[in-house]
């Protein structure tokens, strides 16, 4: 099964940055995202990465285990990195 949606998706917004690590650090990638004031305004439940603005496949998922309330005025920037594999 391929997931494509979030269960409770109020908003979508390109990523401000990706970023790959070095040396040590080569298996991660970072990505940035900002909500600015008005997106995603609502409880919020549950984030992902997508590799398509709309559509596309969720690649990582994760559950607030309760509710985030962004307001109108609120600007949310989610931080997420992914390690891929290990370092000896």
């Amino acid at each position: 099964m391929t997931s494509t949606t979030l269960q409770a998706e109020l908003a979508r917004v390109a990523l401000d940055s990706t970023t790959q690590g070095s040396g040590s650090n080569d298996n991660k990638v970072t990505w940035v995202a900002t909500f600015s004031p008005g997106v995603g305004t609502g409880a919020l439940k549950e984030a992902g990465v997508f590799n398509a603005g709309s559509g596309g496949t969720l690649m990582c998922w994760y559950d607030f285990s309760g509710t985030v309330t962004k307001d109108a005025a609120d600007t949310l920037i989610i931080t997420w990195t992914l390690e891929c594999g290990s370092r000896s």
